[in-house]
């Protein structure tokens, strides 16, 4: 959601980066467990 805006605000730029290092950190855990 916060990517939809990041061109527009900052605040939402920085939510949607920090948004997709925590799926990518998520993702990464899944993986070494898995």
């Amino acid at each position: 959601e916060c990517g939809e805006h990041a061109d527009m605000h900052e605040h939402c730029r920085v939510c949607a980066e920090a948004c997709r290092r925590c799926e990518q950190a998520c993702s990464d855990l899944l993986g070494a467990l898995g």
